[in-house]
């Protein structure tokens, strides 16, 4: 986990603070939903437009294929991404109360997180903070983290399918029932396979939608219930999530 957690950082740092080299795009939509980004050197109302596009190229576009142009245009570097997570969580190991073992049942957890993220090509990257609800058993621990996300995609269409990892570090902060004497940094790792759905041209928003698995390790002390005595506790969450949001 160490590694994969030292790999994320660097990828991040290479992605999200490299030079940025957004620049103002003229953007001229066309009437069969395909668009021409460049810079409008000669605009012939009622006849053409001429685009010199990033490769250096010019082109006229007919004003009969035009729908609308959008000057200026600023395409944004980075994004927001905000997610919400669902799944059943079973704690391992099971629940020792001193004269025996108990089975927990898997209950439901959830999970909000956000992330920063920057896209090259087929390659997104993020960092983000977050937090989850695991109510499993009478322990009901609230967690707080701050994971990195690495994205692969495939194809250019609008519908698209993706390969993601997220994973990062943990920090319990306890619950009414869960009095925490001392607490430790976890890990989470979180691989998931989902479908992308990209807004049209100058639309807002992309759709996410992830089935992917969630490992969150857990590291903590309790006091007893007459608070004389102190227990160690390491525990990993596993649980099958679904995962929602957008990107914006």
């Amino acid at each position: 986990m160490k590694i994969v957690f030292h790999l994320l950082l660097v990828l991040l740092h290479c992605s999200l603070f490299g030079q940025s080299t957004a620049v103002p795009t003229d953007i001229i939509h066309l009437r069969k939903g395909k668009s021409v980004r460049g810079t409008v050197i000669d605009y012939d109302f009622g006849e053409r437009i001429t685009v010199l596009t990033p490769a250096g190229d010019s082109t006229d576009v007919l004003w009969q294929d035009v729908k609308r142009v959008h000057f200026g245009f600023r395409e944004s570097t980075y994004k927001h991404q905000v997610t919400t997570s669902v799944g059943f969580a079973r704690a391992d190991p099971a629940v020792n109360f001193g004269w025996g073992t108990i089975e927990t049942p898997p209950e439901l957890a959830l999970g909000l997180d956000y992330h920063l993220t920057r896209s090259r090509n087929a390659l997104t990257v993020g960092v983000g903070p977050g937090v989850a609800l695991l109510p499993v058993g009478w322990r009901r621990e609230k967690v707080v983290q701050l994971t990195g996300l690495v994205e692969y995609g495939l194809g250019k269409a609008r519908f698209r399918p993706v390969a993601t990892l997220v994973a990062g570090a943990n920090l319990p902060i306890g619950s009414e029932s869960l009095r925490l004497t001392g607490r430790s940094v976890g890990m989470v790792v979180h691989p998931s396979l989902g479908l992308r759905l990209h807004p049209r041209a100058g639309g807002w928003g992309t759709v996410l939608v992830d089935l992917g698995y969630r490992f969150t390790d857990l590291t903590y002390r309790t006091a007893s219930f007459d608070g004389f005595n102190t227990t160690q506790r390491n525990i990993t969450y596993r649980r099958l999530t679904v995962t929602t949001g957008i990107r914006f």
